[in-house]
């Protein structure tokens, strides 16, 4: 290793001297050594609030998805509900004559659940106005239960197969029928009908109808915010078989 020897102080310097803070005045090091924490803890600090950032919003989002499918549980209820109490009161219901609207008595009856009457109006728990609520006479009588669908329309279509396919074996379930309207047509542009078990007479019908079956017919009533006006989605009870 080679020595210079510095004139001026007379000591042996080695070039492989390096200054450090051990040099320093104590006043120096101690504020190098505060530098130091302080550059420490401000990186760890914004360490710990990106993962606190990452962690919030999965957070959230797992959050607003588990509100999501309690709410589709509960439409579930709602319309199981409605679907057995027709089945359980048919008797009751029938004699309130052929025609006309008998959401009334059903409200009364207690076939539908008290949360959904808003003023003179029914709600599900997505706020989507459930609509005809009544006797239809076709050719024969049929009680229908229509739900119009704005937001999130393809998940509830397929909750609501999912109510339909639970009473499907029952002789008065005869259909369940879905229609989309686009902005500024008069008429619906889609529709679909599945029947129940024992109105089948095709190959697609609530006993054997297959997730991606019933997902295709769903598509109507996707993204309903941006192409469409509407989706309805309703069951069709024959009262001859109730």
């Amino acid at each position: 290793m080679r020595i210079f020897r510095l004139k001026t102080s007379g000591k042996p310097y080695s070039t492989t001297h390096t200054h450090t803070h051990t040099h320093l005045k104590p006043a120096d090091k101690k504020f190098f050594h505060k530098s130091q924490q302080l550059g420490r803890s401000m990186i760890e600090m914004l360490g710990v609030l990106a993962i606190v950032g990452v962690l919030s919003i999965g957070g959230i989002a797992g959050f607003s998805e588990a509100m999501f499918r309690d709410k589709l549980n509960k439409q579930a209820e709602q319309f199981s509900s409605i679907l057995s109490g027709i089945f359980t009161h048919g008797d009751i219901l029938k004699a309130q004559g052929t025609g006309g609207n008998i959401t009334s008595a059903m409200y009364y009856l207690g076939i539908i659940p008290p949360e959904m009457k808003k003023g003179n109006q029914y709600y599900d728990v997505f706020g989507n106005q459930t609509l005809n609520i009544g006797v239809m006479t076709d050719n024969q009588g049929y009680y229908t239960i229509c739900v119009r669908m704005k937001d999130n329309g393809f998940k509830q279509c397929k909750n609501l197969f999912e109510v339909a396919k639970a009473y499907k074996e029952m002789p008065a379930m005869y259909a369940v029928f879905m229609q989309k309207q686009i902005q500024g047509e008069s008429s619906f542009s889609q529709s679909s009908w599945v029947m129940g078990d024992d109105a089948c007479k095709t190959n697609i019908c609530l006993k054997n109808i297959t997730i991606s079956q019933i997902e295709q017919r769903c598509r109507y009533c996707d993204k309903l915010g941006d192409t469409a006006s509407y989706c309805i989605f309703c069951f069709y009870i024959l009262k001859s078989k109730l």
